[in-house]
Order: C-alpha cells, then sequence, then structure tokens
C-alpha cells in the first residue's frame, strides 16, 4: 500500500483487510470526501501511480453522466448518515476508461464515535458485467426470434389450412356419386389426408405455441375403455391397406378418468397413426387397457422400425425424428404433444424398443377417477 499523507486514526483492522485483499480496492478519504490513502489494489484497477491519488475528490472516480445526476453526494450522505452505501455501476479510472465496479462508501469513526473521513472499497466486476450484457442480448434475441417463429407458424397455419375446406367439399361431391367405386375409395383416401394434415396443424401449433401449463384442459369423467376402441379403429382401415393386422384389447369394466376426451384422442392417435406408419407392411399393432392399481395403463405396440437405444431418452422431444425414417415420416411434432398432454393429466408415458427393426411399446399411464 501506499501511505501519501499521515493516515487518520481509524481501524487499523481495515487497513490490515486492504493490505491482504488482492480484488478489492481501498480509499480513504476526508470529511470532505477528498482521496488521503490508497491502496496498492486500488491505484492498479484505477491505472494510478504511486501516491497520483492524494488530494482527489471522490467524484472524480464516477463518470460525467452520473457527477450529473449527482451520484457522488448522494453516496456520501448516506454514509455521513451512518448507514453504508453500497453500490454496482460504472466508475472511471485515470486515463478516462471505464470499469463496472462493485463496492461500498462506509463512515468511519474515532474511539469517540465522532466521524472522521470516510472508506471506500470497490472491486473491478467488468467481466461479470459483460457475461450479464451478453446474457440480455441472448434472452432479447430468443424472445425476438421466438416472435417471428410464433407469427411465422400462424401464417403457416392459416395457408396450411385454407385448402382444407375446399378438399373437404370435394369428397362430399364425391360421395354422391353412384356408380364408381374407384371414386368412393378417392374419397376415402382424400378424407384420411383431410383429417392428417389438420391434425397435424393442430399439433404443430399445440406443441410450439403453446407451454406445457397453457394447453387448456376441459376435464369431464370419461370411460376410456371406448375413448381408445374408437380412437384406434378409426385406423383400422388404414392398417389393413398395409396389410397390417391390428388387436385392439380392453377390459369389459368400465375404466373411469377424469380428462379431456379431445385431447386424449390426440394422445392415442398420435401413438396409434404412428405405428402404423412405423410398422412395414404385413406387420402388427396391439392397442391394449389394463387396470393396474389406481392406473388405467395403455399401451400401444408394434412390430415396427423400432428405436435405438439412444433414441429413447429424445424421442419425446420437439422435431425429433426416428432414424432410419420411412419417406412418410411426419416433423416430429407429435409425441413431444403426447408427453406433453399425457403430463397435463397427471400422468406419464415412456417407450420401450429393443432396437432397431424391433418394434416399439408406448406406455401412457392415467391416474382412475377416485369413486365417490
Amino acid at each position: 500500500m501506499h501511505n501519501a499523507h499521515p493516515t487518520p486514526p481509524v481501524d487499523r483492522l481495515l487497513l490490515a483487510l486492504a493490505a491482504q485483499n488482492a480484488e478489492h480496492g481501498t480509499l480513504l478519504l476526508d470529511l470532505e470526501h477528498r482521496i488521503v490513502w490508497a491502496s496498492a489494489t486500488a491505484e492498479r484497477i484505477l491505472g494510478a501511480d504511486p501516491g497520483a491519488l492524494h488530494g482527489r475528490p471522490l467524484a472524480t472516480l464516477f463518470t460525467d453522466e452520473e457527477r450529473g445526476l449527482g451520484i457522488p453526494a448522494v453516496e456520501v450522505a448516506i454514509a455521513r448518515a451512518g448507514s453504508p452505501s453500497e453500490d454496482d455501476r460504472w466508475l472511471q479510472r485515470m486515463d478516462g476508461s471505464r470499469f463496472w465496479a462493485s463496492g461500498a462508501l462506509v463512515p468511519l469513526y474515532d474511539d469517540a464515535g465522532a466521524l472522521i473521513g470516510f472508506g471506500k472499497t470497490f472491486r473491478n466486476r467488468t467481466d461479470l458485467r459483460l457475461q450479464f450484457e451478453t446474457l440480455r442480448n441472448r434472452i432479447a434475441a430468443g424472445q425476438a426470434a421466438a416472435q417471428r417463429r410464433e407469427a411465422f407458424l400462424l401464417t403457416l397455419a392459416h395457408e396450411l389450412r385454407n385448402p382444407l375446406a375446399p378438399m373437404t367439399t370435394t369428397c362430399h361431391v364425391l360421395r354422391t356419386l353412384d356408380g364408381d367405386p374407384r371414386l368412393q375409395h378417392t374419397a376415402d383416401l382424400l378424407e384420411r389426408q383431410i383429417r392428417t394434415m389438420a391434425r397435424l396443424i393442430d399439433d404443430m401449433l399445440d406443441t410450439t405455441l403453446a407451454g406445457p401449463t397453457d394447453l387448456s384442459l376441459h376435464r369431464a369423467p370419461i370411460v376410456i375403455n371406448t375413448l381408445l376402441r374408437e380412437t384406434a379403429e378409426a385406423f383400422r382401415a388404414q392398417a389393413q391397406a398395409r396389410g397390417q393386422s391390428m388387436d385392439v384389447i380392453a377390459p369389459d369394466e368400465p375404466l373411469i378418468v377424469d380428462a379431456d376426451a379431445d385431447r386424449l384422442r390426440q394422445v392415442f392417435s398420435n401413438l396409434v397413426a404412428n405405428a402404423v406408419k412405423f410398422t412395414p407392411d404385413g406387420g402388427r399393432l396391439w392397442v391394449k387397457l389394463t387396470k393396474e392399481g389406481n392406473e388405467c395403463v395403455a399401451r400401444v405396440e408394434d412390430t415396427g422400425i423400432g428405436l435405438a437405444p439412444e433414441q429413447h431418452a429424445r424421442v419425446f422431444e420437439l422435431f425429433a425424428r426416428a432414424e432410419p425414417e420411412p419417406p412418410s415420416a411426419g416433423q416430429g411434432v407429435g409425441l413431444a404433444l403426447v408427453k406433453t398432454l399425457v403430463e397435463r393429466h397427471g400422468g406419464t408415458v415412456q417407450v420401450e424398443s429393443d432396437g432397431a427393426d424391433k418394434g416399439a411399446k408406448f406406455t401412457v399411464r392415467l391416474p382412475l377417477r377416485e369413486p365417490g
């Protein structure tokens, strides 16, 4: 440390601590808040030669903007009132360059309790400030990107939905034409594709625009046996067209859950649709429902392309897709939505697979409705 002037009779422990601290600079000020002593660390941080700080007013360490706002006087007034004046702000070095300082101005008293000066400690935390600025810029950039993505998706959804209405009308017209089974087959195929497109659009918006707690649920007691069977049966024609067999197994005992029926249909539609999609022609599918304790357990199992072990952890991530994937593979939205919806119902979903080409089994567990 450098003593350019006789030190006032302050607490010697303060000086000992200042001498030992390599990161915090320490200044002693008189009652006119002029510097009368500076530690070597303070001189190093401020870029001052030994003794060069002696006699300089405290205010010269502050930026022009903060001097204009009267910040140095405010700090002195707080310390003079007997309280430490802590701050995190830009200070300036002898050459005018700035650094982000974290420190405090404290009052100093003699043995009789009279105010004899002030102690100023500070630390250069420009690194922390730059990290904060970088993080803030990244957050701002992320928010801007999210807003652009939302606007894009809403526009995309609108443009994708526009052709669906005339396509639906075309289906109805085709069904009114008698005598040509090929037209009926075309109408069936077109109608399935329209439903698939509409569901994909809804899934995309639900998953990418709404957070896990933002998806609305309209709960009511439902018999999940009926809902699961009807959902699976809606895909039977599609499975049969590919030579796939589908077994739907559910107990006779009604299993009742408090749930949003439409949302659960989304869950099971995605799982069954994936089973059909990722199972080769001639494969097998099973849709099973059982009661296990206070839960109903739905399993959708297939003999399809399966999953490698490293895919299990990320299969429910947004835009994750199976590898290898068939030409008809979607955009990896459905399973992310499945996980979100099941968890919003207080349940869980998991996947099992022994590896590529060994099929997959998705298990959904939902709490049963309590009696009474």
